[in-house]
């Protein structure tokens, strides 16, 4: 009611009675109240307007939040534990939100909690695994940024002169500051005081945080503890701040955040290794013959100098100019290289060369960078048709090595040996020098031991481009034949239908003499990156990207997009991080944007059959902005035909720093700890349950809910396809969690369904292996565990207007 009238006045008066009454708490005629002292409003209720009985409430209309009404209830997130439990690490009541209606329902006075809950010690845990007394766990109450801790415990010696004899039979009551230690005289709690609802007692220590003692303490009251004692026992409420963390899932669009003078600064360092090397060449050649050649490679590293200290490096520039100019400069050094190598084998003895420098033998560059074959028998396992181009790139006359077909070819072969059996074992020591292919559309070194290096000289190579562009043709004539056919009344059969889907999905380039790399659904996976991958300039193409048609460009570029994704993979270094059972072995790339990891051959070949499937999930959640923690893979490959794959993803921890605390988590906490701590470490479930109780990991209501329903959108996709045994990858670093699943190409096989079923059968304890609705029920559950949704006041109004 508007206060407009004399302070005398009738209805002021009974206003004030009324409140004096009933409190802050309007009635309701929905529930009898629990609290014993509580007794209904004095003054009449006004008349309600009348209601038709026939007219059907509207369940979905939204509460007014305005309305004091629809703010007299508390909502709490309940949990508790005891470290004197059988259910050590986890909960003995586990974390869930109660909504307590003031003086309502879920409410209770607090003499009456106090009592059943905290002073009677014969109260059990209502946990079947837990036998300790429930007044020795730990009990605690979040709402919002706060965090109520409840003990209890028997007083010791310190404040049994607290509580005199006369006063063991009455609740004793007294506070203590936390921050500077002054306490107050134990007082008699009085019978009203007993009868306030827990919820509005709650409620007052989180919402009053202007309040201090008068005289003794000028700390706030939410620095002081608050004690209960009846019989010696004595139940503790401590209150605590506490910062929800926010949430980091997989970005929309996949971006690099370059730094530009650390590439600046390498580029410059390898320029100077890069003058340093060509100087000692160059002098150990007798020949008169060099200086023409000296006089060429002297020009260029001038030319790569003046780039680097150009006008276009400057810090007023964009960054997308910036790192344009800088790829150019790469470029430049890696031509520098070749052209060092080239002098190094026109003038030096083919015996000197032989013996001296065996590895540093020139990836010679006849009439193409790729070499012709008919494929191997690998192509024959997969579904679709693979295709095995050549290159017929021709190389620029003034680049004519002077030395013998026999003597390049020979040279190429031992190149690619090496590289080859460096590629296929992680135990030799790596090729240093490796082989330039300049062929392409952005030159790449490639180097032994980095597989990343082999993949982008293939997406970079015009073979891959070339045959991309043929592939496309293919498909727009068999879709016309297609049409023609149903035009004259034959409609193709499913097989038919089928083989043309799954057709002229691989691609197999060769480089060198037997270095092969077979890029599986190459058109699939560049659509997909376009749809994912940002561009230099940070703003999505709004139009299909001129990379899928050649025929109009007059250069040899690609688009910003693939170009970026190709230099990434170009650089890539070893990963100390290790797979589970299969003991896979992974790579970075230098930037850490991407990781590389090798999959075994089931896995391979079981992601190819889901491969279609997750291509549709994926551009479905992009193009209908759904949150997915799915860490998107951008392509798959294989390599040197060792019959393992590759498969490249985003490096959910791409923006966490060293320090950052890492976990590989799975739901369960079976076999799942890492006895190593150290910083690098990645922790497991068990790992992440002992450090539960001291390190909650609380988030906010409406970021808990974008989780919970993105992790139950993807498991459901993933259980719907028969694929489990994935991980949440979680880092913990400051204020934020980065999230990201892993790891969902193993499907449920036989031999799994064969373990499940036995152990099931034969009641040998729980199985290792579930069923995929099970594994998507446990780790829903687990997650909903270990992160905590701590609810706020105006959580119950948005759950009612958005469902």
């Amino acid at each position: 009611m508007a206060i407009s009238a004399p302070a005398d006045d009738a209805a002021i008066k009974a206003a004030l009675a009324n409140y004096r009454a009933t409190g802050c708490r309007l009635v309701n005629d929905k529930h009898k109240p629990q609290c014993p002292l509580y007794k209904p409003s004095v003054v009449k209720k006004p008349k309600e307007p009348e209601v038709d009985p026939n007219e059907k409430p509207n369940e979905n209309e939204p509460l007014d939040p305005l309305a004091p009404e629809n703010h007299q209830q508390l909502s709490l997130l309940l949990y508790s534990f005891s470290n004197k439990s059988a259910n050590v690490p986890d909960f003995c009541v586990n974390p869930w939100i109660v909504t307590m209606e003031m003086y309502g329902r879920h409410d209770i006075s607090l003499g009456a909690f106090l009592e059943k809950y905290c002073f009677n010690g014969d109260y059990k845990c209502t946990s079947p695994n837990c036998n300790v007394p429930m007044n020795q766990h730990v009990r605690r109450f979040v709402h919002g940024d706060v965090c109520i801790t409840i003990t209890c415990n028997t007083i010791g010696h310190s404040n049994v002169d607290k509580v005199k004899e006369e006063q063991s039979k009455q609740v004793m009551f007294w506070s203590r500051c936390e921050a500077c230690g002054g306490s107050g005289a134990a007082r008699r709690v009085s019978r009203l005081a007993l009868g306030m609802s827990l919820a509005t007692y709650l409620r007052s220590r989180a919402a009053a945080p202007r309040y201090v003692r008068a005289h003794t303490c000028s700390h706030p009251l939410h620095a002081h503890a608050h004690a209960f004692v009846h019989h010696l026992t004595t139940a503790c409420f401590r209150y605590s701040k506490i910062t929800p963390y926010e949430i980091q899932l997989p970005p929309d669009m996949i971006s690099i955040k370059y730094d530009t003078k650390q590439m600046r600064d390498a580029l410059i360092s390898q320029l100077n290794e890069l003058v340093q090397k060509g100087h000692e060449i160059f002098s150990g050649l007798s020949d008169g013959d060099a200086e023409k050649d000296y006089q060429a490679f002297k020009l260029h590293m001038e030319q790569i100098h003046l780039a680097l200290t150009s006008a276009s490096l400057h810090e007023n520039n964009t960054t997308a100019a910036v790192v344009r100019s800088l790829w150019s400069v790469s470029d430049r050094i890696i031509s520098g290289e070749k052209m060092l190598r080239d002098a190094q084998d026109k003038w030096s003895s083919p015996p000197a060369k032989t013996k001296s420098q065996p590895d540093n033998t020139v990836a010679a560059e006849d009439k193409s960078d790729l070499d012709d074959s008919s494929g191997d028998d690998g192509s024959k396992e997969n579904s679709g048709t693979t295709y095995v181009f050549t290159s017929d790139n021709n190389k620029d006359p003034e680049k004519e090595h002077t030395g013998t077909e026999e003597d390049e070819e020979k040279g190429d072969k031992k190149t690619v040996r090496q590289i080859l059996s460096q590629l296929l074992s992680n135990n030799q020591p790596a090729n240093q020098s490796g082989i330039i292919l300049c062929g392409g559309v952005v030159p790449v070194v490639v180097l032994a031991g980095e597989l990343g290096s082999v993949i982008a000289a293939t997406l970079a190579s015009v073979t891959y481009r070339r045959t991309r562009d043929h592939m496309r043709h293919s498909i727009q004539s068999e879709q016309e034949d297609n049409e023609n056919t149903n035009s004259t009344g034959k409609e193709k059969t499913d097989g038919d239908k089928s083989k043309l889907a799954k057709s002229n999905d691989h691609v197999e380039v060769l480089l060198k003499d037997g270095l092969v790399c077979r890029v599986y659904y190459a058109s699939q996976f560049q659509r997909l990156r376009h749809l994912l991958l940002c561009p230099l300039s940070g703003a999505p193409p709004d139009h299909e990207c001129g990379c899928y048609d050649d025929k109009d460009r007059t250069d040899k570029g690609l688009c910003e997009i693939e170009e970026a994704f190709i230099r990434s993979l170009a650089h890539c270094v070893p990963w100390a991080a290790r797979g589970g059972k299969s003991g896979s072995t992974f790579c970075k790339t230098k930037d850490d944007r991407y990781v590389l990891k090798e999959m075994t051959k089931p896995e391979w070949q079981q992601f190819l059959d889901f491969a279609p499937h997750y291509f549709g999930y994926v551009t479905s959640c992009r193009q209908n902005k759904l949150p997915s923690l799915l860490a998107r893979i951008l392509g798959v490959f294989s390599v040197g035909g060792a019959g393992n794959g590759v498969l490249v993803m985003e490096n959910i921890w791409y923006s966490c720093t060293p320090r950052a605390t890492r976990f590989d988590l799975k739901g369960s906490s079976r076999h799942r700890l890492t006895p190593d701590t150290t910083p690098l470490a990645v922790l497991m479930d068990e790992n992440l349950l002992n450090l539960r109780w001291e390190r909650p990991l609380y988030v906010q209501s409406h970021t808990a809910r974008v989780v919970f329903a993105a992790v139950e959108r993807d498991t459901q996709f993933l259980a719907t396809h028969t694929v489990m045994d994935y991980s949440l990858l979680l880092g913990v670093e400051d204020n934020t969690l980065v999230l990201g699943i892993i790891d969902y190409i193993r499907t449920f096989t036989w031999d799994k369904k064969l373990e499940h079923l036995v152990k099931k059968n034969l009641g040998s304890g729980q199985p290792t292996v579930v069923s995929p609705e099970q594994y998507k029920a446990r780790f829903c559950s687990a997650t909903r565990k270990y992160f905590l949704q701590c609810p706020a006041h105006w959580d119950h109004l948005y759950s009612t207007i958005h469902g």
